[in-house]
């Protein structure tokens, strides 16, 4: 009896994969409070959060390549400003800088632009970035933390499988209604624009691009986590229009450069919307990705969805 209750006990440990980290891929449109979860999760032991190296890597890369163009940047424009200048041209100048520096400033900052428009370029720091972070999320699971990872866009879940020991891997999907997610963003805005820190400022085009990389519009309520009336969709998309600029420079689109919604971009859009309604009143948002866990951060807090996060891998995963 004690053989065969040992023979199970084997063929239990054969087909059971037995993993003491995870990682959570966490999933979500532009200002759908994802910062906020990653801020919130660190604090929970045996946790950590990778996702903000971008803006590290960004100023290391400027520097690297391009010492002299960097410090001219850096001589008038925050540190905390500076990414916004290259990849946005949007420059909040330090007090008291002159006209003649500002117009070297900007100058210096088209250098650096010129090198990573070349898609080729951009494609290359763009897998050295994918590395990077890989190698912090390694880092991180190697001294045995659970680590959520906010860099859906640059790590695949198909690159963790080269990790070894693989981690358990999930998708926790934060959802935020996207009118919300833009009376989010003219709040935060303003606030960068105010206090003249535009680390948080972002493009009407973030949300938008985002949000419809990941949800589907359907007139099935199958698989849906949400509906949109029309009325209030349609106003949202006025209310946009009322803050973009009447002229906008087209630039070449690499992937590095971001660039605001035009008003004839915005009218594309309406115009697909508008079909996708017809005559109903409401549609049903469908995610586009599978998940494990949904978020409604319009309905909880960052300290609730961390908690949920940190409750669902606790059920999941074998110690």
């Amino acid at each position: 009896m004690l053989c065969i209750k040992f023979s199970i006990y084997l063929l239990f440990l054969m087909n059971t994969t037995i993993h003491s980290t995870a990682l959570v891929f966490l999933q979500g449109a532009s200002r759908s409070g994802k910062s906020s979860i990653c801020d919130i999760i660190e604090q929970h032991e045996n946790w950590n959060m990778v996702g903000s190296v971008y803006f590290s890597y960004c100023l290391w890369a400027f520097n690297e390549l391009f010492p002299a163009a960097f410090a001219c940047i850096k001589s008038g424009i925050e540190t905390r400003n500076i990414r916004h200048a290259i990849t946005r041209n949007i420059f909040i100048f330090k007090e008291n800088v002159s006209e003649e520096s500002k117009k070297s400033i900007i100058l210096a900052s088209q250098k650096i632009q010129d090198h990573f428009k070349d898609p080729a370029v951009y494609a290359h720091h763009r897998k050295e970035f994918s590395d990077f972070s890989l190698r912090e999320i390694c880092n991180n699971l190697k001294n045995n933390t659970h680590v959520l990872a906010d860099v859906s866009w640059y790590v695949t879940q198909e690159s963790i499988q080269s990790i070894d020991p693989a981690p358990s891997v999930f998708c926790a999907l934060a959802y935020c209604p996207f009118t919300v997610a833009i009376d989010r963003l003219l709040a935060r805005n303003k606030i960068s624009q105010e206090t003249g820190n535009i680390m948080n400022y972002r493009f009407f085009i973030e949300p938008l691009k985002s949000f419809l990389s990941l949800y589907d519009l359907n007139i099935e309520e199958k698989n849906a986590i949400d509906v949109v009336e029309k009325t209030t969709f349609l106003a949202c998309l006025d209310n946009i229009e009322l803050h973009l600029p009447h002229e906008a420079t087209i630039i070449a689109d690499s992937g590095f450069m971001m660039q605001e919604l035009t008003c004839e971009q915005l009218q594309e859009h309406r115009e697909i919307f508008l079909k996708k309604f017809e005559n109903n009143e409401k549609l049903y948002v469908v995610p586009k990705i599978k998940y494990d866990i949904l978020l409604r951060t319009d309905r909880l807090t960052p300290q609730e969805c961390a908690e949920q996060i940190n409750a669902h891998v606790s059920q999941k995963i074998i110690l």
